[in-house]
């Protein structure tokens, strides 16, 4: 049906003239203006499908790159549109014929760059997988014959990968039966692939293995080597779909393993290694295995255990190896996970056949661990050994009692060599050269923690996850480690002066001070990971392990009384920068304090405990008095950062989880209390000069003491123990008075201090309201009653839209902790927050403007909305939501201006105002119908808002058609959710006013493949508009919408698209025919634009 114009000649003369369009545009004189105009040009100039002949004939008439791209593009995209529908058989011939021809031709792939022999390929790919079986039978033979011929083995192999690649993927174009045919009919050619790459590969094999020194000095074996090197990444993707039921056969796996075995430090096979290790590790990767995969498995294994030793071997005498740069990395780091699939998804097959030797591949891998010397790889390792843990434990919890046993006793050896070994890489004085590099920066964070606190943290998880299989044994270890670097400290203690300078060592050398340095260090981790398996030791293993663990917690308050009080003078006398004896001294007082948390679940089940048995609570209320006066001694004096942050933290534990009313009775408590609350002392000055989460840490240490209920004791009842509610909350009234009182003196006009001063104010609230979200509803009460005299305040100050999203934050934490019911009152400070928004002249300024404060406040704003409309019990605000609905939907579909971030933002809001308020816009109904006598209730919706109902649908399709993927998408999946659970598309206003044009729009972006990556929710919105009249689908709409776009000119056509597509309610049956008719009707669009740009067209 495409025929071609013109001969060699026209043809050279039109490639000629693209040649020069495409050097005028990349050109460095050619200005974007003339770049869009030649990009015009050249679809005007070679665009039309009846240049096919041309494109393909383009490597022959052309040497310029850059229009022979343009023309294999162009190919593709007839491929793509016209090869199954309008194509002829002899264009399908002829193109065929001289793709092949082109590829089995030496010039091709010397003259061109990669990138064009690629896209050649993936041409002739697509045109296999349009017609292979059934049209092109040849096709595969045609390419596994290059692989059989030296010269076009290279391009035979990629084609192959291109075919696995292509074929298996998921593709929108594709219907699911033809991709099962596809892989259905690929499977059966894998065993010949096998068998080629095997034929390929097997000399390089006994190359490497009789004389590998032949290789870097032999040139003529680097095509050999590239050729293996294309076969096996060929063999890695086609595994990693592989069906169970096709055997991988020996002799392959056994070259596979000779290549895995080369050493990565050969330059010139270290490629290869890694590309077999990554072969094999993908057949080993798959979860399920079939009876025949499992003895490949079991194969596997075999390399594995003898390979571990050689890799061991190599990296313990491998003299630096620092980074991902080093030529081996990549080779042990897929070495790593290949051993992680067989030790994670594959030991449990094996390690009960009496042949499986699991205890010598448990021992194997652990001294490759340990002999690892990059940190990234030694980390990988960790986490094996984490997850291996996890499956033990896993099985351990499932058995009996005898059972259990018999499985914990037989790891019980590599678990404690495993403790003793990770104890030792966390010293710094075994392993203190690696840890001092890496890096405590705030800069290096990832995931929240710096890269010593990840190390020592994965470490130490390990730890303790051993602990908890083997608490008795990891106890004792831990113990015994602790009280060896104890006596060290006792020793260096003695050495250590406190006076004028702070503190010193009396002996100062560079040993001296690394030995000292090393033991603090030292000593913190190792404190904190005994406390932290001690806080374990609970449930049935609390009066096991009770007199060890109490000791422990007494050497721990002993610990921060003595540092607490030597730092403490040291800071208020003396004025010492960089003093590193001092800073170690500080990092083991915070470790002490962290070490504290760690162990509080103990210290919770030893007050319980104590206070249930028989009231006699005397040793644990000591305990906890001198534990937070411990805590409160560094706060107010500013020592550290760090010591304050963790000391506090532990005022908060005690206050929320000891619930006791003798806490608030205990002298440090009291005072800090009186200093705060009391208007002439100067303690809360002092207080507001702390940094802002150690404020918020205070805060609520003493919030929970007053609002949270206490616990019973012995005999003393509930009821008796919280008999002073009304005591409790007056003086958390006078205590959120002191803490807000700075704000109440501030004057109408604030300056930048005084703004910083309410920021502060507001961001120590926010902090308060986060901390009593899971408290009961009686604390939240108190909460509240004692911050609406604030809360008031602010409302009436005129600085609103300066601080709109400290007060956003705010008001998320009320929402998120506290009901409704208790936050209706404060509605008028909200609703003040959203009066400059209302206008809309001043809206719509708003959203076009870039002013980075209008857009932070407008970006609040919305968010603060989308919090209040997600909730419906605030019906308060929906009048003022619906008026903003009404200012922003006409903008928003005839605006350009508006940034992206609020164009979605808008629409978000939209469809959490019908999400969370359907009601306001469709009333149930109870409708009672008499059936025999007997009433049978229903439940219909009346329509109670059409008009703004209508004027957010409205919007929302507009947002289909906006240039924005990010809109369309968010009102995509909205719309869909929205049509699950409230049918929204079946409602009378959509379908009498919007239907159609909803449809338009989808079927607009389907046929001219825009937005594909929202192809499925497309389709789904289709279906879901579809579903409730599908008559009205295939027979009125159909019919009106392509006689639109075909103008009536060819009714046979138009017929018979109309005839293929069945009344299906079935969705995946109704989407397939859509994918088939949105291809029909596209490729004839394409077809009747071209059938217009030439009338030499022939039908």
């Amino acid at each position: 049906m495409f025929d071609a114009t013109g001969g060699d000649d026209e043809a050279k003369r039109l490639l000629a003239r693209a040649e020069m369009l495409f050097d005028e545009f990349h050109s460095s004189s050619t200005i974007n203006e003339r770049k869009s105009a030649i990009e015009v040009q050249l679809k005007s100039l070679l665009g039309d499908a009846r240049h096919w002949r041309i494109w393909t004939d383009c490597l022959l008439l052309t040497r310029n790159q850059y229009v022979v791209w343009f023309c294999l593009n162009c190919l593709n995209d007839f491929v793509s549109n016209f090869w199954s529908t309008w194509a002829l058989e002899e264009q399908k011939n002829y193109i065929k014929q001289r793709l092949l021809w082109y590829m089995s031709t030496k010039h091709v792939s010397t003259s061109f760059p990669s990138f064009i022999l690629t896209k050649l390929l993936k041409v002739f790919v697509d045109i296999g997988r349009n017609d292979w079986p059934e049209k092109y039978p040849d096709f595969l033979s045609h390419i596994e014959s290059f692989v059989k011929e030296a010269e076009l083995r290279s391009t035979g192999l990629r084609m192959l990968r291109l075919v696995s690649e292509e074929f298996i993927s998921s593709r929108t174009d594709m219907s699911q039966s033809r991709k099962s045919i596809l892989k259905a009919n690929l499977s059966q050619r894998i065993p010949t692939w096998m068998e080629l790459v095997y034929t390929l590969i097997h000399p390089v094999v006994e190359l490497v293995t009789v004389s590998p020194e032949q290789i870097s000095a032999n040139k003529d074996l680097a095509l050999a080597l590239r050729d293996t090197s294309d076969a096996l990444h060929l063999l890695t993707h086609v595994f990693s779909w592989l069906p169970g039921n096709i055997l991988v056969p020996r002799p392959l796996l056994d070259s596979l393993f000779k290549l895995a075995s080369c050493h990565p430090s050969d330059a010139s096979l270290s490629d290869l290694a890694t590309s077999s290790l990554s072969t094999v590790a993908e057949l080993a990767g798959r979860a399920c295995m079939s009876p025949d995969m499992e003895k490949t498995l079991w194969i596997i294994y075999e390399f594995a255990y003898v390979r571990l030793d050689s890799v061991a071997a190599q990296l313990t005498n491998q003299e630096e190896m620092s980074d991902e740069s080093d030529a081996g990395f990549e080779y042990y780091q897929q070495f790593v996970e290949l051993i992680r699939f067989l030790i994670i998804s594959h030991l449990q097959r094996f390690e009960q056949h009496k042949d499986f030797p699991t205890m010598n591949f448990l021992e194997k891998f652990f001294r490759l661990t340990f002999s690892i010397p990059v940190l990234d790889l030694f980390l990988s390792c960790v986490d094996i050994w984490n997850d291996f843990l996890d499956r033990i434990l896993a099985l351990a919890s499932a058995r009996t009692s005898a059972a259990r046993q018999v499985i914990i006793q037989s790891y019980t050896a590599p678990i404690l060599a495993l403790v003793d070994h990770l104890l030792i890489r966390v010293q710094f004085q075994h392993n203190g050269d690696q840890l001092e590099e890496l890096s405590s920066d705030i800069a290096s964070q990832t995931a929240g923690l710096t890269e010593r606190e990840d190390f020592f943290q994965r470490c130490v998880n390990v730890v303790i996850k051993a602990g908890e299989i083997l608490p008795a044994e990891v106890l004792e270890k831990l113990s015994q480690r602790q009280s060896d670097l104890q006596q060290g400290y006792q020793q260096l203690h003695c050495l250590v002066h406190v006076g004028t300078n702070g503190l010193t060592l009396r002996e100062t050398n560079a040993e001296r001070n690394r030995e000292a340095h090393c033991m603090l260090q030292d000593l913190g981790i190792i404190t904190r990971t005994l406390a932290t398996h001690c806080g374990l030791l609970t449930g049935d293993l609390f009066l096991t392990f009770f007199e060890k663990v109490s000791a422990f917690l007494q050497y721990l308050l002993g610990t921060l009384e003595v540092l607490t009080a030597a730092l403490l003078f040291t800071n208020h006398h003396v004025a010492v920068v960089n003093n590193q004896i001092e800073d170690d001294y500080r990092h083991f007082l915070t470790c002490a304090y962290q070490s504290v948390e760690g162990i509080f679940p103990w210290i919770v089940q030893f007050y319980h405990q104590e206070t249930n048995d028989n009231n006699q609570n005397t040793a644990i209320l000591s305990t906890l008095t001198k534990l937070t006066t411990t805590a409160l001694r560094p706060v107010m004096r500013q020592p550290c950062h760090a010591v304050m942050l963790a000391s506090t933290k532990v005022l908060c534990t005690i206050t929320k989880t000891i619930r006791s009313s003798e806490i608030s009775n205990m002298p440090a408590v009291a005072d800090l209390y009186d200093r705060l609350t009391d208007p002439s002392a100067n303690g809360l000055a002092a207080f507001t000069r702390l940094p802002l989460p150690i404020q918020i840490n205070l805060a609520s240490a003493l919030s929970n003491i007053l609002t949270l209920p206490h616990s019973s004791r012995g005999h003393v009842t509930l009821a008796e123990e919280n008999k002073n509610w009304d005591e409790r909350a007056a003086k958390h009234g006078q205590l959120m008075v002191a803490l807000t009182r700075r704000v109440d003196s501030l004057p109408e006009r604030l300056n930048d201090q005084d703004m910083e001063v309410l920021k502060s104010t507001l961001a120590l609230v926010d902090g308060l309201l986060l901390n009593i979200s899971e408290d009961p509803k009686k604390s939240k009460q108190i909460m509240l009653a004692s911050l609406t005299p604030f809360l008031t305040t602010l409302a009436g100050r005129p600085e609103r839209t300066q601080i709109l999203q400290t007060v956003y934050n705010v008001f998320s934490s009320l929402k998120s902790a506290f009901p409704p019911e208790l936050t209706s009152p404060l509605s008028d400070l909200f609703e003040k927050l959203f009066e400059q928004f209302l206008d809309p002249e001043e809206l719509l300024r708003a959203l076009r403007s870039n002013d980075p404060s209008e857009v932070e406040s407008l970006g609040t704003c919305f968010d603060l909305l989308k919090l209040v409309v997600s909730d419906p019990s605030y019906k308060s605000y929906l009048p003022m939501v619906i008026m903003l609905c009404h200012i922003v939907c006409p903008a928003l579909n005839t605006v350009t201006e508006i940034r992206v971030d609020f164009r979605t933002a808008s629409y978000e809001l939209l469809l959490s105002v019908l999400v969370h308020h359907w009601t306001y816009f469709f009333k149930s109904v109870r409708m009672v119908a008499a059936t025999n006598g007997d009433g049978i209730e229903t439940t219909t919706e009346e329509q109670s808002e059409a008009k703004d109902f209508l004027v957010i649908m409205q919007c929302l399709g507009g947002a289909l058609l906006q240039p924005e993927i990010s809109a369309t998408q968010v009102v995509l999946e909205g719309s869909n959710q929205l049509h699950r659970t409230r049918q929204i598309f079946d409602k009378a206003p959509f379908q009498q006013a919007l239907r159609a044009d909803f449809l338009n729009a989808l079927l607009r972006l389907l046929v001219h493949k825009e937005k594909q990556l929202l192809s499925d929710d497309m389709h789904l919105a289709v279906y879901n508009i579809a579903s409730s009249d599908f008559s009205y689908f295939r027979g009125q709409y159909l019919t009106s919408l392509l006689g639109q776009w075909l103008g009536g000119s060819d009714p046979v056509w138009q017929r018979r698209v109309l005839d293929g597509f069945v009344e299906n309610e079935d969705q995946n049956g109704f989407i397939e025919q859509l994918q088939n008719l949105v291809v029909e009707v596209r490729c004839y669009l394409l077809y009747r634009a071209n059938l217009v740009s030439t009338s030499s067209f022939p039908l």
